[in-house]
């Protein structure tokens, strides 16, 4: 005879083993509601910079020579583009899934990340970027990789005043290993840090040892660094 499921105890399985704080589990509905949301924002904003795009070119085509329109048309289409770059940017990374490591450029990931980081870091923050011509490649999946650095410029840069200036740097194999370091310019007073910020950080740990790579954020000190081992 077929056993019933206890849904009741199952329940209390699934809570014993999800002890959310109210605090973290509204960030965590929220950031699944935000997930959800951007898939069908993103299309619908993408059809949208199509538009525009192809109107702008037809109204320069109409308005050949004419100076101001020419003016006008060129700054819309350089901000078009720049909302295209950052919707491909967000339609790329809007889902994870596990996976076994693998072996990444870092060098191509610092570069690819750059344009990313300078559409969605405050203009008032400066980006100082110092990746060799030649880095080596690392053990661990793209996504996984590009995740961690974004998380840890992420956190330096939360607290960046205007005129601040954030250094990303890849520097040299030592002991099989390579430092991605981010360094801010002047330290400011951080923010009080939460039970989701403790889960965030945490995360990020987990994500690095699945690598065998080591993930750090002093907020204080406007400093983090992710260290990965060489391919």
């Amino acid at each position: 005879m077929r056993r019933g499921f206890d849904t009741a105890a199952m329940r209390e399985d699934a809570r014993a083993g999800l002890e959310l704080g109210q605090a973290v589990a509204g960030e965590l509905a929220q950031l699944e509601v935000l997930r959800r949301m951007l898939r069908g924002a993103t299309h619908a904003w993408n059809n949208a910079l199509t538009a525009i795009l192809g109107d702008v070119r037809c109204l320069l085509e109409e308005r050949r020579g004419d100076p101001a329109v020419a003016a006008a048309a060129v700054a819309i289409e350089r901000e078009a583009q720049r909302c295209a770059r950052l919707t491909r940017a967000l339609q790329g990374r809007a889902d994870w899934r596990p996976g076994e490591p693998g072996e990444v450029d870092l060098g191509a990931l610092a570069r690819g990340l750059e344009p990313v980081l300078r559409d969605t870091v405050t203009a008032a923050v400066a980006l100082s970027w110092d990746v060799p011509a030649e880095t080596p490649w690392v053990r661990a999946r793209r996504v996984d990789a590009e995740l961690l650095v974004l998380l840890a410029v992420q956190a330096v840069a939360r607290d960046a005043a205007g005129g601040t200036e954030l250094r990303i740097a890849i520097g040299k194999q030592e002991d099989r290993h390579v430092l991605v370091s981010i360094e801010r310019s002047a330290t400011e007073p951080s923010r009080a840090t939460g039970a989701w910020d403790a889960l965030v950080g945490e995360a990020a740990r987990m994500l690095a040892a699945s690598c065998n790579a080591e993930w750090s954020v002093e907020p204080s000190a406007g400093r983090a660094h992710v260290r990965f081992a060489c391919a």
